[in-house]
């Protein structure tokens, strides 16, 4: 089994929407959901959420309440995260499990900033696959571009770009971007999601436009 990262372009692009939809897809085959580090509200919603959906799920090493970069939430909460308890747990989760890992906004969020450590610091010390996510606005082209970027220069495995439908597209920049980014990255394209107003992950994956086919060869091989 394997394991994939998602995170995305910045916040709010609809990256645990994607997750619970390709739980949705692979449900029964042996998924695993863990997002290592949750910000904002009393109780942790991404994990409550996508732990319903998955057949396995870890709760987040460090919750905290307020809605802002795990390294800042951490010190308004007056506590530190350790990087060494999420890696331990990475470790333990695995073998025999097709893992989902949720980030928390995008790669380069500081998880700790005196030394700097960072979503993407993690995911190529671990070797993880990822899929970025993204929304389909205006700007979203060069947000992606410098995403997919910033994590080839480090040598990550990108398997490609998601795009999610938020609302139904009305400018020209929302009517295109699929086509253009299409354009750009080829086969890293991964599809997109319709928007539905009713956010039903069944009717949400039975519309997508995805390549699950190239998803499930990294998470079940």
């Amino acid at each position: 089994m394997g394991r994939i990262f998602v995170s995305g372009v910045g916040t709010e692009v609809g990256k645990t929407f994607f997750c619970a939809v390709l739980l949705r897809k692979f449900k029964g085959m042996g998924t695993f959901y863990f997002k290592p580090v949750e910000t904002g509200g009393r109780k942790p919603q991404d994990y409550s959420l996508c732990s319903k959906i998955a057949d396995f799920s870890e709760p987040p090493v460090y919750h905290f309440y307020a809605p802002a970069s795990p390294h800042l939430s951490a010190k308004l909460s007056k506590k530190k995260i350790q990087i060494s308890k999420i890696k331990r747990k990475l470790e333990d989760i695995g073998g025999k499990y097709g893992v989902v890992i949720e980030g928390a906004g995008g790669l380069l969020v500081p998880l700790t900033d005196n030394p700097l450590y960072t979503w993407a610091d993690l995911i190529a010390e671990f070797k993880i696959p990822l899929i970025i996510v993204a929304s389909s606005y205006l700007g979203v082209i060069n947000h992606t571009l410098m995403t997919v970027e910033v994590a080839e220069k480090r040598k990550i495995n990108v398997v490609g770009v998601v795009l999610n439908y938020q609302r139904k597209p009305k400018t020209i920049a929302e009517k295109t971007n699929e086509q253009v980014l299409k354009k750009i990255l080829g086969e890293k394209f991964l599809g997109s999601i319709p928007f539905s107003p009713s956010q039903n992950f069944d009717l949400a994956q039975r519309l997508s436009r995805i390549n699950w086919k190239k998803i499930k060869n990294i998470l079940f091989s």
